[in-house]
């Protein structure tokens, strides 16, 4: 058979690919429809009309819950600083993990750090042979800085929850 021509040509030998493609792909077509089943079944069992209920967002707020604090934008900012800088050791909420202590603690009532001047000059200098990085240092301004204590004295004294924020528009 000539190189050049349109002609789809399989040698005998290939033929068994051809079936074998074949059967995977009935065994997938049949695999999707088990799950579709078993998707609705679920559904239906946990009493919504089908597998795609629009009124079933139980998943969705599982794992994108609604928040619960409103911040000032200063606040808000400085958990957006605190996120970004200082979760990584303290925890996602300051609620400390085991090699960088709770900032809610630290800033609550009976915490070492009673004043907005003492968690600025802790930040802003580090603590040395700790690991906790001097801030100034490393770019951090002094506003910043403020920020950040806004959102940590809020989750110390309990007016801000753990869990996302969302920002309070200025007034207009």
């Amino acid at each position: 058979m000539p190189e050049d021509s349109c002609v789809a040509y399989r040698r005998p030998e290939e033929k068994h690919l051809d079936v074998a493609r074949r059967g995977l792909a009935r065994a997938l077509v049949a695999l999707s429809l088990c799950f579709f089943a078993a998707g609705g079944a679920q559904a239906q069992a946990l009493g919504s009309s089908g597998p795609a209920a629009d009124s079933d967002t139980s998943w969705f707020a599982r794992y994108h819950p609604v928040a619960r604090d409103t911040l000032s934008p200063d606040t808000y900012a400085g958990w957006e600083q605190f996120q970004v800088n200082c979760s990584r050791c303290h925890g996602q909420d300051a609620d400390g993990t085991s090699f960088a202590p709770s900032l809610v603690q630290a800033l609550g009532p009976a915490g070492p750090v009673k004043t907005e001047s003492a968690f600025l000059t802790i930040a802003c200098n580090g603590v040395p042979g700790t690991g906790m990085p001097a801030w100034c240092k490393l770019g951090l301004r002094e506003d910043e800085l403020r920020q950040i204590y806004l959102y940590v004295h809020g989750r110390a004294t309990g007016t801000i929850h753990p869990g996302r924020p969302i920002k309070r528009n200025a007034p207009t």
